[in-house]
């Protein structure tokens, strides 16, 4: 769903199925929260979060730079929440596999992990670990669901040269929307079940990697409910 706002402005909202049970829940799917469409000077399309969401931060934190070394994975420490803005810049150097993990327990009991694959070009988002309901059911893009073994999306992007990854990520208890270089958003719903299931993470599966410009913000409630 599309319109031009008051101060024309292009706003979409996108439609996130759901996984669970309507019959159980007596409800079914979300929207994506309102992006902000503008044209680039080459001719695509910049996808961003609109600016009116900054007024739900509080209890910002910040992170030093990070350097992950060959094969490491490191917690971000402070930034546990299920409701959050996340903002960092990642420098793959020659890197051909990282990423981060969202909504992780402490032991990686559950775990939604996102990867970058520089060589195959794609963002995979692994959620198979992301929650330990054993009842939910994920549509696939052709008919029937997607099977145990099989709970990924990937979303082609290119990554041109030296250049960095921007990521702008917002979670909300079982949504996840992931903005990247204002040119994708990466959209993926996810049930975990764990209190302890709050934690963020950065991790390299070959070379180092370096994160800079670390930024959280805790998201406050939008309505009363």
């Amino acid at each position: 769903e599309t319109l031009i706002d008051d101060r024309g402005r292009r706003i979409f909202w996108g439609w996130i199925r759901d996984a669970r049970d309507f019959g159980k829940y007596g409800w079914n799917s979300v929207m994506t929260l309102p992006w902000h469409f503008t044209p680039a000077e080459d001719n695509t399309l910049r996808i961003d979060p609109v600016e009116e969401l900054k007024s739900l931060r509080y209890n910002e934190k910040q992170h030093s730079d990070v350097a992950l070394s060959e094969n490491e994975e490191i917690v971000i420490e402070g930034f546990d929440s299920d409701c959050t803005e996340i903002k960092l810049t990642i420098e793959p150097n020659d890197a051909t596999r990282f990423g981060m993990k969202l909504l992780c327990s402490n032991g990686c009991e559950e775990e939604t992990v996102v990867t970058y694959d520089a060589r195959k070009q794609e963002f995979v988002i692994d959620f198979e670990k992301a929650s330990e309901d054993k009842d939910l059911t994920y549509a696939g893009r052709e008919r029937g669901a997607l099977t145990s073994g099989n709970l990924k999306q990937t979303v082609p992007y290119a990554l041109a040269g030296n250049k960095t990854l921007d990521f702008d990520i917002f979670v909300d208890r079982s949504v996840v929307e992931i903005f990247v270089n204002s040119e994708i958003c990466i959209v993926q719903r996810v049930y975990p079940m764990r209190d302890d299931s709050k934690s963020f993470r950065l991790f390299t599966r070959d070379k180092e990697i370096r994160a800079k410009n670390i930024v959280k913000w805790d998201m406050d409630a939008t309505n009363p409910w």
